[in-house]
């Protein structure tokens, strides 16, 4: 959507944001409000001053994030601004449904950290570090509270690039029109 010749300019925005959601597991809040001033597009890394658990947090942003806000106007101080220009972006629903109608399920910003999430499973990234890209708190594990840093996380890089070449990697195979739709046992009463 984001590279579609008849896409508005807010539209542009609005599948941006969406994209970096998926790329970097952002909740909604952080990443709408996001301004120039978080980012550093050449080192790869945002800073959130205060997240959801109130720790200052800096994460490292995959390539593939840096390359969409490098393509980002930034004479505005938000990152993704609001179709007036003034304040930031305050809802996709519309990218949304459209990305809900392309994959035949509803899509929310938090199933985007969700899907976030699974996919760090699914590329062998250790359950803890996950949790710390996505800007959750680890309590209970002593080792983790105590000896590990927490708040800056640009150590975690490959893990956070693993992640989003996995995502772009799929994006890329589903584009191809080379994919055939296997039907689901469900669909068919267990059989196969």
């Amino acid at each position: 959507m984001r590279n579609a010749p008849d896409q508005s300019k807010i539209g542009e925005t609005l599948a941006d944001a969406v994209s970096f959601l998926l790329l970097t597991g952002a909740r909604w809040s952080e990443a709408a409000a996001l301004t120039w001033d978080q980012v550093d597009l050449k080192e790869g890394w945002w800073h959130l001053q205060d997240p959801k658990n109130r720790k200052p947090l800096t994460v490292p942003m995959p390539k593939a994030a840096v390359e969409i806000l490098e393509r980002r106007d930034k004479t505005n101080p938000f990152i993704f601004p609001a179709r007036s220009g003034a304040g930031h972006i305050s809802e996709a629903r519309g990218v949304l449904e459209k990305v809900s109608a392309a994959v035949g399920v509803r899509v929310s910003p938090h199933d985007l950290r969700r899907t976030f999430r699974a996919v760090s499973g699914e590329c062998g990234v250790e359950f803890w570090k996950a949790k710390l890209l996505m800007g959750h708190k680890i309590s209970g594990d002593v080792t983790i509270s105590h000896y590990t840093e927490t708040s800056d996380l640009r150590y975690l890089a490959p893990e956070s690039n693993l992640i989003a070449n996995w995502i772009v990697r799929q994006g890329v195979i589903a584009a191809s029109n080379n994919v055939i739709q296997i039907p689901s046992k469900a669909k068919h009463g267990g059989q196969s």
